[in-house]
């Protein structure tokens, strides 16, 4: 896992790039990231199925959170994403995971996507969860997670985004939804 000092030297070399970054979004192992100012909510119907082999998917809306905040419901579940674009090389992934404060508020910014990719470059889609009974708001640019990085023994060979991969998210801008197969 990189330290505070590997991680500025490599984004002051340019081999990470991350928007808007500074100084004070680095802890000791691991960078600061914010929330951007829109969500996608779930058209959910009770009767849907998603069948993510058969590329059926749930509709969603995009809704801006303004600045008097969007109030996630108890049992809520909205996609998020990071005001933050990142840009890993090769040799780098990442893993996102959630502020302390906010897990002991019971509010989750990821079910299962918390990797990183090396190669990847975009913004960071959150799949954002209030697990508790109380409402939470969220809000633009609030602290919403944190992401640390680690080198790997040697570059990847075929990195997100190379094109035998078919990486659906690189070069993502906002929530963006699954894109599942058989999906644009």
């Amino acid at each position: 896992m990189l330290s505070d000092q590997t991680i500025k030297k490599l984004i002051d070399d340019g081999e990470i790039k991350i928007s808007g970054f500074t100084e004070r979004d680095l802890q000791a192992a691991s960078v600061e990231l914010h929330l951007a100012g829109q969500l996608r909510t779930f058209d959910e119907t009770p009767s849907r199925i998603v069948d993510v082999e058969e590329g059926t998917n749930v509709p969603t809306t995009e809704v801006d959170i303004g600045p008097e905040g969007y109030l996630l419901l108890p049992g809520d579940f909205v996609l998020g994403s990071t005001m933050e674009i990142i840009s890993l090389p090769d040799y780098i992934v990442g893993r996102i995971e959630g502020k302390s404060t906010l897990g002991r508020v019971a509010l989750a910014i990821h079910a299962t996507a918390g990797f990183i990719d090396p190669g990847f470059s975009g913004d960071l889609t959150l799949e954002i969860s209030n697990l508790a009974r109380h409402i939470i708001r969220l809000r633009p640019g609030m602290k919403i997670g944190q992401m640390a990085l680690m080198m790997m023994d040697k570059p990847a060979r075929r990195p997100y985004g190379h094109p035998e991969l078919g990486s659906h998210y690189q070069n993502q801008r906002g929530p963006t939804n699954a894109r599942l197969s058989g999906q644009p």
